[in-house]
């Protein structure tokens, strides 16, 4: 990869049309919310894609240096936020995506290694990050792998329609 390429920076306000467009190429279809919406309708009067990207967009206007924005060749490729716990000193990727046509560029590797440094500065012991176990995380889970993360948990979510129970 071509360093002079790529560049990452905290998040300003300017990004938030580029990274909502990033939410709905590189969620779709890996994403609990879609997952939700696709089986029960929306829920809360809102898109599935607005429960990924509110939250990123609310970490970025309350805390910019938390929330990393990968800039390739000019365009925003990319981001990537985490969230300190001073307590129990664990530092947490909580989202992140590469638009996927900037895949396969070394972006998601160069903002976690951001990340990673982000969360040692802050003081920092341990990093945690979260995925799914289905083919859309597979290249997530070797990233974090590469990174040195280790799998320690696997957690599954299940879904019921309460439509048809009775009391």
């Amino acid at each position: 990869m071509d360093g002079n390429k790529l560049v990452l920076r905290n998040y300003k306000m300017g990004d938030d049309a580029r990274i909502e467009e990033i939410v709905k190429e590189a969620w779709v279809d890996a994403t609990l919310a879609k997952t939700i919406e696709d089986m029960y309708g929306k829920r809360g009067g809102k898109p599935w894609w607005r429960f990924k990207l509110d939250p990123v967009l609310a970490l970025g206007q309350t805390h910019p240096e938390r929330l990393i924005v990968a800039e390739y060749d000019g365009e925003v490729a990319g981001y990537a936020m985490f969230i300190l716990d001073n307590k129990t000193r664990i530092g947490q990727v909580q989202d992140n995506a590469v638009d996927p046509a900037f895949a396969g560029k070394g972006i998601g590797s160069a903002m976690h290694r951001q990340v990673l440094k982000a969360l040692k500065k802050a003081g920092m012991e341990v990093a945690k990050v979260g995925t799914g176990t289905s083919d859309a995380f597979a290249a997530a889970r070797r990233l974090y792998e590469k990174h040195g993360f280790k799998e320690v948990f696997v957690q599954k979510t299940y879904l019921r329609s309460l439509d048809d129970l009775e009391f």
